[in-house]
């Protein structure tokens, strides 16, 4: 405590905070029927706070070129420590925060909390929200997969149809005349630079205009009741935070999808992972015992090329999206980050939250082809007499 007490004297000497003191002191937050919906902004304000703590971490190993996104977001995914983890996050919290900013909007608005003087701050917030969602919009095409391109490719062609400004927009977004390799390197960098400096800009605005007023009581309320913002209603916001990060922790059971790379190659490419067995391993024993029960002679099909990821391209009716598997340490690993991110907060505000477990991983046919890997594969002409052929798939 000493020491402690010398360190406060040692920066009171050099520095002023009486200013900021009496503001963390004397700030009281209205208490009413409708307090419920001040809590909206502070999520917000959190979840904005985690998108640019993820994204920093995922900018240390995305490279942002039709050649390589597709193949840094895999390499995220499957080999950096915690890295599924960290997309994931950034995912799911890129969609929590769109929603808290409606919230937040809609309640301001209903409140009827953009009365004078709060105009500006009215005008401020929208325009936060604008640059949500062009976060949303400019990220969803980095990982440079099928999804995002045709995403992508609708959004930029609504633009194109605005009248007068349409063409010009949809030039500008997309840098040609169909979405490519500059359209993502545009996207790049309006995710990473322009949309974070207008957003750290704008937010500083809102936060000060805020500070400045207060917080506006709707019409219908009278009295002048109010609790401190220290640490009264902080604590209260970070029970709210706690509710919303245990959102963000169960992120890693429900991982965010990589879906199929642009080049899809030919049915004969394969890379074995076997797509049409997914949610139906059991079925006719296919897969006793964690192996795919092929005939007697017969292979499990072509072998992986060295190198080749789970994520290959698949004839036919059979594009459709793929995820990484989650073998029990991934999934142990991220019962650990869940657990943590609770107990920390339990320390704190003394709150016991339970702690869910996920379920533990079935057999699926991607761990079979994995662990055949190493053994001897006959010929390609016998994949016509295995169980896959079989049972009519094309793993």
């Amino acid at each position: 405590m000493a020491l402690i007490e010398r360190l406060r004297a040692f920066l009171r000497e050099r520095y002023q905070f009486g200013g900021l003191a009496e503001l963390a002191t004397h700030k009281t937050v209205p208490l009413h029927r409708h307090s419920v919906w001040y809590y909206w902004g502070g999520m917000t304000l959190v979840l904005i706070g985690i998108q640019l703590a993820s994204g920093l971490l995922l900018l240390l190993y995305y490279r942002p070129s039709a050649q390589e996104a597709f193949e840094s977001i895999r390499f995220i995914m499957t080999k950096v420590e915690f890295g599924w983890l960290i997309r994931s996050v950034h995912a799911w919290a890129a969609n929590l925060v769109i929603l808290c900013a409606m919230v937040h909007l809609a309640s301001t608005f209903f409140l009827k909390a953009y009365r004078p003087p709060r105009e500006l701050t009215w005008v401020t917030g929208v325009l936060l929200f604008f640059l949500l969602l062009g976060f949303g919009f400019t990220g969803y095409l980095l990982p440079w997969n099928t999804l995002a391109f045709f995403a992508t490719k609708v959004g930029t062609e609504i633009a194109g149809v605005v009248p007068v400004v349409g063409p010009v927009m949809q030039m500008i977004l997309r840098g040609g005349s169909d979405v490519g390799d500059v359209t993502l390197t545009r996207f790049f960098w309006f995710h990473i630079a322009v949309l974070p400096a207008g957003l750290l800009a704008l937010l500083a605005v809102h936060l000060v205009m805020i500070q400045l007023q207060g917080m506006s009581k709707p019409l219908s309320v009278t009295d002048d009741r109010s609790r401190p913002f220290f640490p009264n209603f902080l604590l209260r916001d970070v029970v709210a935070w706690h509710e919303g990060g245990s959102l963000r922790a169960d992120a890693g059971r429900d991982p965010a999808r990589v879906v199929l790379p642009l080049d899809v190659p030919d049915a004969e490419a394969v890379s074995g992972s076997c797509v049409r067995h997914r949610g139906r391993v059991d079925r006719g024993g296919a897969h006793r015992g964690g192996r795919c029960r092929a005939r007697a002679g017969a292979v499990a099909g072509p072998a992986r090329p060295e190198g080749q990821g789970l994520v290959g391209g698949v004839g036919g009716r059979d594009r459709r999206s793929l995820v990484y598997p989650r073998d029990d340490r991934v999934r142990r690993m991220g019962d650990t980050a869940r657990a943590l991110t609770r107990l920390s907060l339990m320390a704190s505000l003394a709150l016991a939250p339970g702690l869910a477990r996920a379920e533990p991983p079935s057999n699926s046919c991607v761990e079979c082809h994995r662990q055949m890997e190493g053994e001897a594969r006959g010929p390609a002409a016998l994949f016509a007499n295995d169980i896959h052929a079989q049972r009519g798939l094309s793993c």
